[in-house]
């Protein structure tokens, strides 16, 4: 491979056939043979739907997340291909053989068309590619439903916290599981869930907005708590002890970003004019808002897999603006939205 691309945060691979190609999404799933893959086809030419290219348009176009470092890696099945978009400003050869690497960064939602722009035999005119950029926050349902009938394949079966265990423990609804259950709780679960309470402890209290979501002290945990309770069996548990985790791990670098926001925006030169101008009077409470606006809501995971992509993409966001600070996209972004795009042109504040 070559073109080594650094930190990206979504791999997709392109195989060229003589005459379609296969995309696999593989970073969010256990194992290889749980990929999102499917194939892409050329609409033929007596088949279009009105307002498709003739030639261009595809039956499964490759979803990908606007501002997000991707990589693409290309290699054919058979023989050589190449993987272009010119749009984009792409083009890999797909040598049999190699596996070639690129690398790009979709700046903008939109529909991006390219083609096969290596001769491969009869049907080299219809191998064209499609490349659809949706929000980030879009990004894991549309993919979803790219899986259709390997949707499932998307969701990892393995817990992701690993237990302490000396053997499989069966999963009943006897009075023998529930016992189980109690002394798993009691003896080798109870520092995980005494250090999940002291994480929720200490993230209320910190001074940010919104963070937990409880409208009185102790609330948050106390939700936590039952939703232990209502555990059956050992396996249940742990599922819920799962999902109580990712969700706390998502608060946490929620806060983490709204802190960053927060900080950089009243460094800003220009602070008071745009306190002065702004329709909003409170940055904490704008900076919550903002990132509530710009991701799903935890409710609406119904899936390990977007939930994969919502971690993915909180994380991609703090190494963004912990690197680069007030020219990282994040917070440009949220410049934009708090001083209002229309205040900021008529009274000529300045971009980050």
């Amino acid at each position: 491979m070559d073109e080594v691309v650094v930190d990206p945060a979504i791999t997709i691979k392109a195989i060229g056939h003589q005459w379609y190609w296969t995309y696999e999404y593989s970073d969010y799933n256990s194992g290889d043979e749980q990929s999102l893959t499917f194939d892409s086809y050329t609409i033929p030419e007596d088949d279009p739907e009105l307002g498709q290219s003739r030639l261009l348009e595809v039956d499964n176009r490759v979803v990908v997340p606007e501002k997000t470092h991707l990589r693409i890696i290309v290699t054919p099945a058979d023989v050589p291909h190449s993987w272009a978009v010119p749009s984009l400003g792409v083009k890999c050869d797909a040598v049999p053989g190699r596996l070639n690497q690129t690398s790009i960064s979709v700046q903008r939602e939109g529909v991006y068309y390219g083609q096969c722009s290596e001769i491969c035999g009869t049907n080299h005119a219809f191998m064209p590619i499609v490349v659809e950029a949706v929000s980030r926050k879009d990004y894991g349902s549309r993919l979803l439903r790219r899986g259709g009938s390997n949707s499932n394949a998307l969701i990892p079966t393995n817990p992701t916290i690993q237990f302490p265990t000396n053997g499989p423990v069966e999963e009943s609804s006897s009075s023998s599981s529930s016992e189980e259950l109690a002394t798993f709780r009691n003896v080798i679960a109870a520092n995980n869930e005494t250090e999940l309470y002291s994480r929720i402890t200490f993230l209320e209290n910190q001074n940010y907005y919104g963070l937990p979501p409880q409208t009185r002290p102790g609330e948050y945990g106390a939700i936590v708590r039952e939703h232990f309770d209502q555990a059956i069996h050992v396996g249940h548990y742990r599922r819920i002890y799962d999902q109580e985790l990712l969700e706390l791990k998502i608060l946490e670098i929620k806060g983490a970003l709204q802190n960053r926001l927060h900080e950089l925006m009243l460094s800003e030169p220009h602070l008071p004019r745009i306190l002065e101008l702004t329709p909003y009077n409170n940055i904490r409470e704008h900076a919550f808002s903002f990132i509530e606006d710009s991701t799903e809501s935890v409710s609406a995971l119904r899936h390990s897999f977007q939930r994969d992509i919502m971690w993915g993409t909180l994380t991609s966001y703090i190494q963004d603006i912990s690197g680069r600070g007030r020219h990282s996209e994040i917070y440009r972004e949220f410049y934009r939205s708090f001083t209002d795009e229309n205040f900021r042109q008529f009274h000529g504040l300045p971009l980050p």
